[in-house]
């Protein structure tokens, strides 16, 4: 029994240091990207090869579906300073538009600008192409911060291309059933019009409320029922039935081990797929727990067991109409491809037809959020200074990690993983100067990713 307990430990212990590594790394990564850019003439690196199978998947989907497919669910990420690589990557993946989200966690980050401005920043660069989700970070004391982070979050809603309000219930311990919560809903229904305002969370659990959370962030997660059971929105659901559409992240997925106490073992997905059939202004959502350990390897099984069967139910629901398509793939070059081909192939085996596929890939987002995709453009990088300052002196922006904690590099969860929210640009409008730099930047991110995906893969 010792014997085993020495080497529970001996494990542990080794995990911790490969978690340290993985984030020492991030943040030397971040330091030296701040201070060694310098004048290269040559072009940034492109996005990273994609598999041919991936592409001829996705092509096929997207001719039938109109060359029409949006994914809404992107973070910032420290592989791009501006919209054009977030882009690019999209163009490789036939991604016709994507929804970029602010978030704030208890995770204290570097001070960058607040989230919210650097999702604008990179909505003003590429119209019709990247659409914001705002934010307000519920994690301080909200009785003397309430104001401020309200009017923050009436401030962003109200800028041209964002569409709606992302919150991540489990990773702040935001209680669904909470004032905080109500006043939020509250605020989202005031600051929106037509279409109505939209409630985007985070329902399900998250890797990081188990042992993994405290390892690599100093802190367990709230994945208790009160945080993640959205049975406890339904007043809300009901109160604001014609002013705030409630769109279920993730449909409630399981992203905790069958033996963590906070294993639902399908319980919040068949909430979720309820009361989405029970009310016209609640939808889901489909990111991350469709991940492969292995894309496009015929052995390669689900990161998450049960992801294909949540599809299942989806399709035998009737529900097709109330889905869409996110990934939370964004994390590293390179991974929007691999999810989105695994989604399309995921879909076409669960029985959906071509038209309800096509509805979940891009129709159905287009009308909740109200997307104008007319006025796309190429993503034209800005200067930093163009960004509002007006956050200057407020309290430092936190990180968050939402969603499903394991890779795309990481995912959501995995990664909505260290959100450093935002590293600016240090080469400011002059993208070209990112040239070698952001070769080299993609190695290391590929080093951090395999860190970061040891850690989590022994754990999960």
């Amino acid at each position: 029994m010792k014997l085993a307990m020495n080497r529970k430990a001996n494990h542990i212990k080794h995990l911790s240091s490969v978690a340290a590594q993985a984030f020492t790394l991030a943040l030397l990564l971040t330091v030296w990207l701040s201070s060694s850019v310098s004048a290269q003439e040559e072009p940034p690196a492109g996005p990273p090869p994609i598999d041919p199978e991936f592409l001829a998947v996705i092509e096929l989907e997207s001719d039938r579906c109109q060359n029409t497919i949006i994914d809404i669910h992107f973070h910032l990420g420290q592989w791009f300073t501006t919209a054009s690589p977030l882009v690019a990557e999209m163009d490789a993946s036939m991604i016709t538009a994507g929804l970029l989200m602010a978030v704030y966690g208890r995770t204290a980050a570097p001070p960058y600008t607040d989230p919210n401005e650097d999702v604008a920043r990179m909505v003003q660069e590429s119209p019709g192409r990247i659409f914001g989700l705002a934010s307000l970070n519920t994690t301080g004391s909200w009785d003397t911060t309430a104001g401020a982070e309200l009017e923050r979050l009436v401030t962003y809603l109200s800028q041209p291309g964002f569409v709606g309000c992302k919150l991540a219930p489990p990773h702040t311990c935001l209680p669904l059933q909470s004032d905080i919560m109500r006043q939020i809903i509250e605020t989202i229904a005031i600051s929106s019009n037509d279409p109505p305002g939209v409630a985007y969370i985070h329902i399900g659990t998250t890797p990081f409320c188990g042992a993994l959370g405290e390892m690599m962030l100093g802190y367990r997660g709230c994945c208790s029922p009160e945080y993640v059971d959205p049975t406890l929105l339904e007043d809300l659901m009901i109160e604001y039935a014609e002013r705030v559409t409630f769109v279920l992240v993730h449909a409630g997925a399981d992203f905790l081990p069958s033996d963590d106490e906070n294993y639902y073992n399908g319980t919040m997905v068949d909430q979720s797929l309820a009361l989405a059939a029970a009310h016209e202004n609640v939808y889901l959502e489909i990111s991350a727990f469709l991940r492969l350990d292995d894309p496009g390897n015929e052995t390669a099984v689900e990161v998450y067991p049960g992801g294909a069967l949540i599809l299942e139910k989806i399709q035998q629901a009737g529900l097709a109409h109330k889905t869409m398509y996110g990934s939370d793939a964004n994390h590293f070059p390179g991974g929007m491809a691999p999810y989105l081909a695994t989604a399309i192939t995921r879909l076409q085996e669960a029985g959906f037809t071509e038209e309800e596929r096509c509805m979940i890939l891009g129709t159905t987002a287009i009308q909740v959020f109200g997307l104008d995709l007319s006025s796309t453009t190429t993503a034209t990088p800005m200067s930093n200074s163009s960004s509002s300052n007006s956050n200057e002196g407020e309290e430092g922006a936190t990180a968050e990690v939402d969603g499903d904690g394991s890779e795309e590099g990481t995912s959501e969860a995995d990664s909505e993983t260290t959100e450093t929210n935002g590293n600016q640009d240090a080469a400011g409008s002059t993208s070209s100067a990112m040239g070698p730099l952001q070769l080299t930047q993609e190695k290391c991110l590929g080093l951090l990713a395999a860190l970061i995906s040891t850690a989590i893969l022994a754990w999960v």
